[in-house]
Order: structure tokens, then sequence, then C-alpha cells
């Protein structure tokens, strides 16, 4: 019987220094999960390779942040500054109260009837996702974005709703939606526990793994080689969070720096001012084949992580969400998500095979979370 691994062909020039098509790094899709899976069940459990759900491994979470406020050395004025900090507080809160109020009361669809429009977030400079130029979107999830819209004409029987971008970051993007800014989020955001408590997601549209990049005179081959180093993520995504845990962990001597976008990270490696930046595996290979000199820079070869992307949604948005899933279904189960995945993937500089994982997916759609490779971390 021939392995998932032997299946699975490798992309790019160089297979030791380019990344794998397969997510995992090269290991068939059982053995990889199968490690995930037992990093916090008995040895003598197993996992079927076939199967489309993602394992959902339970470890702790990032402590909160907690706020503190410093008062006066004089007592009186430490009494007014208390006054007021209970003031400002009491105002604070209500707003919040009332912010949290008119985002839980949005009905999208009713909303969508009224203004005959579908605000969708877009992250721009980030293909093969999403891209925005002069108020036009492209890219493989604005493709996937544009079908949902389609059905949704049909289903409301509404011809006339067209679509709005609108730009969001990854750290906003979440509260973009919560606000009422966007009805729903297109891009390459990763389904996670922690994400599930303020929002929603759509099936699965892409797989991909936690690595991050570098020059490959460095020689590094695994986080562990990150120790003492600069290391770049980009605000709001799973890589700041999972790497925030490598710092508080056994990489503590590792200096983390915040960008506020790929580009600007992928900036700072090519200055050397970085000596690697962490993000999901396939925007950096597009990042790596973008850069005027692909060949001078590596990708780890070690996925730290297995990350299912999807369109976001308001936490408790079931009827855009149920469309959307209605409409990536029908994609995968006709065959034509394999001529849109083509297009951004299999095409130009970039050439990245669809992986096992992606594969058995579209077969089986999913909404089941991100899951750390290595027991203790969480996304």
């Amino acid at each position: 019987m021939v392995s998932n691994h032997a299946k699975l062909k490798k992309i790019g020039p160089d297979l030791k220094n380019g990344p794998p098509d397969d997510v995992l790094g090269g290991d068939s899709v059982e053995s990889c999960v199968n490690r995930a899976w037992q990093a916090r069940r008995p040895s003598d459990l197993t996992i079927q390779a076939n199967s489309s759900t993602f394992v959902s491994v339970q470890s702790m979470e990032l402590n909160p942040w907690i706020i503190g406020m410093k008062t006066a050395s004089n007592n009186g004025l430490s009494v007014a500054r208390s006054g007021c900090s209970k003031l400002l507080i009491a105002i604070a809160s209500v707003c919040l109260m009332s912010s949290m109020a008119f985002a839980q009361s949005i009905d999208t669809l009713e909303k969508i009837r009224k203004t005959r429009v579908l605000a969708v977030g877009i992250r721009d400079n980030n293909l093969p996702f999403t891209t925005l130029s002069q108020g036009m979107a492209t890219g493989y999830s604005v493709e996937l974005c544009n079908k949902v819209l389609e059905q949704t004409r049909k289903d409301l029987k509404l011809p006339d709703i067209r679509i709005q971008y609108v730009p969001v970051t990854a750290a906003n993007r979440i509260s973009k939606l919560k606000d009422g800014s966007i009805d729903m989020e297109c891009g390459q955001t990763v389904n996670t526990k922690s994400r599930q408590a303020e929002a929603s997601f759509s099936y699965a549209h892409f797989v991909a793994g936690e690595r991050f990049i570098f020059r490959k005179e460095s020689g590094f081959q695994s986080h562990e080689n990150l120790a003492g180093k600069t290391v770049g993520v980009v605000k709001g995504t799973t890589a700041e969070k999972l790497f925030a845990q490598l710092k508080s962990g056994p990489l503590s001597s590792m200096n983390l720096v915040l960008f506020n976008d790929n580009q600007e990270a992928m900036k700072a490696l090519e200055a050397g001012s970085i000596a690697a930046f962490g993000q999901v595996d396939i925007a950096l290979e597009s990042l790596r084949m973008q850069s005027s000199k692909p060949e001078q820079f590596a990708i780890s070869p070690k996925a730290m992580s297995i990350e299912p992307m999807a369109l976001m949604f308001r936490k408790d948005d079931a009827a855009l969400r149920a469309i959307a899933d209605k409409t990536l279904a029908g994609l995968y189960s006709s065959g034509e998500i394999m001529g849109i995945y083509d297009r951004w993937f299999n095409s130009g500089m970039l050439q990245v095979g669809m992986s096992q994982m992606l594969r058995e997916c579209l077969k089986r759609p999913s909404r089941d979370a991100a899951v750390a490779l290595d027991m203790g971390y969480s996304l």
C-alpha cells in the first residue's frame, strides 16, 4: 500500500529549503494527526488517516492581560482621581454594553435586505488569498466570497445586492465584525478555539501550518534554533500567540517583534533587522516568491500546527454562515473549487499543489479548530 507521504509531491526547485506541498512538513497525514492526538491521549489510541476531522487538543491558554490603575501619593488627589476613575469606568461600561448590545442585535440578512449591501472585510496585500486595488478585491478567498454573494442573492431573491469591500487588519478583523462594520471576513483567517468565543466560521477552505522564514545562511532547522534571535510576527495572528508561548517557555531569550502586516515583516527580514518571521507556510511561500531574491530564503521544514482557514462571521450569525457553508459545499462537491485553487496556487510564480489534508476537507467539509502539534501550546 502506497503511503500518503509517497503520493505527495514537493514544491519548489530546492526540496531541502522550500516548503513541502503537504502542510505537515513531509510526514504522512496519519502520522502527524496521530502525533497531535497522542499529545493528550493514551498511546494505544489511533485515529484514521482519512478522517477529515481535526484533532482538538486542549491545552493551556495564555494568561489574560491585567490592567491596573496607579493612584497619586496625595490622599486628596487620590480620592479625586478615584472618583473620576469610577465615573470614567461607569461611562466606559455603558458605552461598551451599548456597543455589545448593538452588535448582538444585528440581523445580518435583514440588514442586507434593507441596504442591498454585503459588507466584506478584506486584508490588503495578502495574496494569494486577498488584495485590494482601487476598491476592487482579488484572490482565492475573494472568489469564494463572490460565490457567497451569488448564493445570497438567490436565497433572498434580491439580485441587486452588491458587495462592499472594507479594509481590515489581522488585529481588528474580529472587532470590525462585532461592531457591524463588516458582515463577514474574507481572507486567510484561521479557525481557532479562542476565536470561536467571539466569532463563527464556515467550512475550512484551506489548511496551513505554522512555520518561519529565514535566510538560508542562518541554517535554522527548527524553532529551537531561534533562542537568542529576533523574530517577527504580525499582530493578531496565530503566529503571535504561538511564538509568545514559546517566549514564555523554552525560548525566553528570543526577542519577539510585532509588525502590522506580512509585507512589513518580510521587509525587516530582507533588511536583516530580524532573523526570522513566523507565519502560516502558504503566506511565507508567497512572500518568498515575491522577494527579489527568493533563493536567499528558506522556510522551516517542520510545521508547528495544523491550521484550517475559513470565512468568518459574527458569533451568532447562523443564517449567513449557513449560506456560506452551502456555497462552499457546492463548490467542493462539483469540483469547481479545483479550478479556483489552481488559478491562485498553481499559476505564475506560486506553484503549490493541493495537500492531502485539504483534499480530505473538501471531501468531508469541517468547521473544526486549529491545533498546535506540541503539547502545552494553544492557538
